[in-house]
């Protein structure tokens, strides 16, 4: 995992569904490195999926 995963990892973690798009403009890098990388980091384990907390009110 270099620099560019931990930034795209670190994006997801504070929101999950940030679009692709704007986690490659963030970064200065193409959507489809961004879709890549994410790709990759879930075939590694790094990212094993995503998940929805519920206010409990």
């Amino acid at each position: 995992m270099d620099q560019t995963d931990y930034k795209i990892v670190r994006i997801l973690c504070k929101d999950a569904r940030t679009p692709f798009q704007r986690i490659a403009k963030t970064l200065g890098i193409g959507t489809d490195t961004v879709i890549r990388r994410y790709n990759k980091l879930k075939e590694d384990g790094v990212i094993l999926g995503s998940t929805v907390v519920l206010n409990s009110k």
